[in-house]
């Protein structure tokens, strides 16, 4: 790349317990860059836990919730399909 450091907010970790979901995201989480990450239409990035699976799989090794940036690994939800606004 260009050699300069770079200040991301991908990497997620797991937390117990409820988070709350404001109008530009979720508390505690940091989007380095609003024009293209946060607000109202991009405040929560949903993930399927089978899509994990899947890149496990075709990967060999071990991703993890969170891996892809996500605050939210879903199982069951059909998270491709969605909107923004959706309410599951």
């Amino acid at each position: 790349m260009s050699g300069k450091d770079l200040t991301t907010g991908i990497f997620k970790e797991p937390v117990e317990g409820p988070v709350a979901i404001r109008e530009l995201g979720l508390e505690g989480d940091v989007q380095m860059d609003r024009r293209v990450h946060g607000g109202p239409d991009r405040a929560v990035y949903a993930y399927a836990l089978e899509d994990v699976s899947w890149w496990e799989s075709e990967l060999a090794r071990e991703l993890g919730p969170g891996f892809f940036g996500e605050n939210l690994t879903l199982r069951g939800v059909d998270v491709t399909g969605s909107e923004p606004g959706d309410r599951w």
